[in-house]
């Protein structure tokens, strides 16, 4: 993903991609298969918090290049932001982010942070886009899915534990026979339309993304 004037080149992009990991869910939920369903998950969670990660920052670079919403509307930035190494410098200062390397931008307060810190004239609409979700949802997948994503990456008793400490926001039994991150991941939450949590997370990723763009 590069940065773009146009918010739907954006979200097409990102969306078009997280519903192939849709796609590739279903198969490792149907039938459940050891190890193929484990490696399937592997992917997808790693997958799902890259393109995250990925579309923050381009969204927020985007906002330098008074880039159209769907809804027509045009965002702008602070004058004195003219280049994209201007709005990284100053969101690392605004952020007090005094590293070498770029922020996370996949965090959500620190992209919101940085989005504020240049002046985006949608700021309130990106505050409300995740407060929406939030609201309506009661968890945090932005916060969530990062856990599971250093349990695939890393694989070891903490990282597994971490994972699973979140099952009862999602009123998730962690009983033996689903004590392991991957089939937590594949079992329905409670009161949510999808078969799984994973795919309730991916949605909700689409959704947040839809209220960015528009």
């Amino acid at each position: 993903m590069y940065p773009t004037k146009y918010f739907i080149e954006l979200r097409k992009n990102i969306e078009k991609r997280l519903r192939k990991d849709q796609v590739l869910i279903y198969k490792a939920g149907s039938p459940f298969i050891w190890p193929e369903s484990d490696y399937i998950l592997s992917y997808v969670v790693i997958q799902c918090l890259n393109l995250w990660v990925v579309f923050s920052r381009t969204y927020f670079l985007s906002c330098v290049l008074s880039p159209l919403r769907e809804n027509g509307t045009q965002v702008t930035c602070n004058p004195s932001i003219r280049t994209f190494n201007d709005a990284i410098n100053q969101a690392k200062k605004a952020i007090k982010w005094g590293k070498p390397y770029e922020p996370p931008w996949g965090k959500t307060q620190i992209f919101m942070d940085s989005c504020n810190a240049i002046g985006c004239s949608n700021n309130q609409e990106i505050q409300d886009a995740f407060s929406i979700q939030i609201s309506n949802n009661q968890y945090d997948v932005f916060e969530d899915l990062p856990k599971f994503r250093n349990f695939y990456a890393h694989r070891n008793e903490d990282t597994a534990n971490e994972a699973l400490k979140i099952a009862r926001h999602y009123s998730i039994p962690t009983i033996p026979a689903n004590n392991h991150p991957t089939k937590m991941l594949l079992q329905p939450t409670y009161r949510r339309p999808q078969s799984c949590l994973i795919l309730d997370w991916i949605d909700d990723i689409i959704n947040t993304v839809d209220l960015l763009c528009n």
